[in-house]
């Protein structure tokens, strides 16, 4: 299912995903060209003409990653799994683990991080390469910085950064087993996460910025003061996108009994949400993927 919001309400749209009512969506990636979407064993793309199917297979994506400005777009998921996009053609890449892996992020077209369960790290600096990591934990999301800087939240609650060549526990692990987390940034002093709540790094320490709403998932932006969050009001199990300006909240109601696994902003073509009709933090079985967009202009 895909749904548009006109302003007022969301409104359903069909697309290939509908075909489909096994697999859930659970990343997308929108940058310069049309938003692509992923989850359960398939990929689709949006073009002028409406939503295709990209790609099709039997593991689930989890992460999407690409350079600003290229074509160029990769994906990870489980059972190791890592695609590449070159001028529009998928083809899968040696990642050299069987690991789930559950996020991607990079600076450069060579200079990519990929993070997994049990403490899985790659790097690609043309080659895929397996590298020491500082945890045994789950790794559950990964953010570059434009200065190189790395920034991986980890299932136990812990934060790990790594400046050059060395890593230290920015934020020390909570004891809670977190299946889930999310993160995103403008600048190596602006960096939003979800792990447990949400989270701003400002360049010398994390933060717990109050929300209009109780809760956190995905995370993205376009900028420092143009920031979206997911939540989820227990009270009204109602979903929500809070938007942040820079200086205040303001919220807008998605609905009820929609879990939310992805979003992502572009300037000028405003926020896409995909999941799958599930209570959140249960995996969508047998659930319809769910694809929802706000237009800037409406």
């Amino acid at each position: 299912m895909v749904s548009h919001y006109d302003g007022s309400q969301w409104k359903p749209i069909l697309m290939p995903v509908d075909r489909y009512p096994n697999k859930a969506l659970k990343a997308i990636w929108c940058d310069a060209d049309e938003p692509v979407a992923a989850g359960q064993g398939m990929m689709v793309t949006r073009n002028p003409s409406g939503w295709a199917q990209s790609w099709l297979g039997t593991e689930t994506i989890l992460g999407l990653w690409g350079p600003a400005g290229s074509d160029e777009l990769w994906a990870v998921g489980t059972g190791g799994l890592v695609l590449k996009r070159s001028q529009g053609v998928w083809a899968p890449q040696v990642s050299g683990t069987t690991k789930k892996l559950n996020g991607i992020s990079g600076r450069s077209a060579n200079d990519i991080w990929v993070v997994g369960e049990q403490g899985t790290l790659l790097h690609f600096n043309g080659t895929w390469v397996t590298t020491q990591s500082p945890t045994t934990a789950n790794l559950n999301a990964v953010w570059e910085s434009p200065n190189g800087a790395i920034t991986v939240l980890a299932g136990d609650g812990s934060i790990l950064q790594r400046d050059s060549s060395t890593w230290s526990t920015a934020v020390p692990g909570s004891g809670k087993d977190y299946l889930f987390a999310w993160i995103w940034g403008d600048a190596p002093n602006d960096i939003w996460a979800v792990n447990g709540g949400l989270l701003h790094w400002d360049g010398q320490s994390w933060s717990s910025p109050s929300m209009p709403t109780n809760g956190g998932g995905p995370v993205t932006g376009t900028s420092g003061s143009d920031v979206y969050v997911l939540a989820y009001e227990q009270n009204t199990n109602a979903r929500e996108v809070e938007h942040w300006n820079g200086s205040t909240w303001s919220v807008a109601h998605i609905g009820a009994g929609i879990g939310i696994w992805g979003i992502c902003a572009a300037p000028g073509r405003g926020v896409w949400v995909v999941g799958g009709d599930l209570e959140p933090l249960d995996y969508p079985v047998g659930m319809p993927a769910s694809v929802l967009h706000h237009d800037p202009m409406q």
